[in-house]
């Protein structure tokens, strides 16, 4: 016999051998390990107990080339260390979880730290931002996520939502409120132990537990703004998805309530679209639905649907309309993220609406 297919027999054996094995260590593993019930968080894309190093240098200028970011074992980014010290929680996409954002200057922390000064105690704003979540993902996180954090029972949840909305969406985006699972690194993070153990292992034995990427994000680069009017049909369909977006958010805050905590929606700012003397124009692209290209002018039309949706159903007590705020170009590294000068713009604005409100007489409680 050729060494050739000695060695096809050999690793066809290996094969045999290793798979049930695998199989077994697997189903043992579940039946062992109580992670097993994070299984269902990992697949709408919750990442828990991690440091990261991300490098920043091409998205804005900062003191350092990295920004760190940490998720603690619960899948949050908080100061404090139980979850029962939550005051306010914070849900949203990409724009909420602010992902190249350094730790201690996410617009979370600079509202945690104003009310503390504010209110002369300790007060603890945790970070359940996702990337690439909608309202969609937000639903899946109240059912899958939320749940299994102990003793999480915030005063008021703060829903800063709507960008991701905004592209038509017409269920939870494969690859953003959930993992795409077709990909199988994708579906072994999601589905199994024994790799999450060693990928974990991989990371804490290589970089010391902190893992170094580099930011995802690309800088803005459409400075031109050539969009003058709506795409045919947007306004129609920006009707539907702004009913469709109102049956979600009514269900988001029957959830909220059913945690003891009061809602709070807030608009999000975007540099899609600027005002001209000529009158409003837009990005030539945002989003594609369908093999359609619709503009910044279309998005921007949309978050306006929805940011009434929210003021209405809501209320204007518990509204903070940040889409109307000013904003100057440097507080954002592309069109929707925020600089850590952006986002201390929006802390200190959620701070001052907060006192508007009377919101802050909760906290003292």
């Amino acid at each position: 016999m050729s060494w050739i297919k000695k060695s096809l027999f050999l690793t066809i054996g290996w094969i045999v051998i290793l798979i049930p094995a695998l199989i077994l260590m697997e189903f043992l593993c579940r039946s062992l390990f109580p992670q097993t019930a994070w299984m269902e968080a990992r697949r709408i894309n919750v990442i828990r107990d991690v440091t990261y190093r991300f490098g920043i240098d091409h998205l804005y200028p900062y003191p350092e080339d990295t920004i760190t970011y940490t998720r603690d074992e619960y899948g949050l980014r908080m100061r404090c260390r139980d979850p029962a010290e939550v005051d306010i929680l914070t849900i949203g996409g990409s724009t909420t979880d602010q992902r190249y954002i350094d730790d201690g200057e996410t617009f979370q922390i600079v509202l945690e730290d104003y009310l503390e000064k504010k209110l002369g105690k300790d007060i603890c704003v945790a970070n359940a931002g996702l990337d690439g979540h909608s309202t969609y993902g937000h639903l899946l996180a109240f059912e899958h996520w939320f749940p299994l954090i102990p003793n999480l029972k915030p005063k008021h949840i703060i829903f800063y939502i709507g960008l991701n909305d905004s592209p038509f969406r017409n269920g939870p985006t494969i690859g953003f409120d959930v993992i795409d699972e077709s990909i199988v690194k994708n579906y072994l993070r999601a589905n199994s132990i024994i790799y999450q153990s060693l990928r974990d292992a991989k990371y804490a034995l290589l970089n010391r537990g902190t893992k170094f990427a580099y930011g995802g994000h690309a800088p803005k680069v459409d400075i031109d703004f050539p969009a003058i009017r709506l795409s045919d049909g947007v306004s129609a369909i920006a009707e539907r998805h702004a009913k469709s977006f109102s049956t979600r958010l009514v269900r988001l805050l029957d959830h909220t309530r059913q945690l003891g905590a009061k809602p709070i929606c807030v608009s999000q700012p975007h540099r899609s679209v600027v005002d001209t003397d000529q009158g409003k124009r837009g990005i030539a692209y945002t989003f594609s639905v369908n093999g359609v290209d619709f503009n910044g002018l279309d998005a921007d039309f949309t978050l306006q649907k929805t940011n009434q949706v929210m003021r209405e159903v809501c209320g204007e007590a518990l509204y903070m309309d940040l889409y109307s705020k000013e904003f100057s170009a440097d507080s954002f590294y592309d069109y929707v993220h925020t600089t850590p000068k952006g986002s201390r713009e929006i802390g200190l604005y959620l701070a001052s609406e907060y006192e508007q409100l009377g919101l802050v007489r909760d906290l003292l409680e």
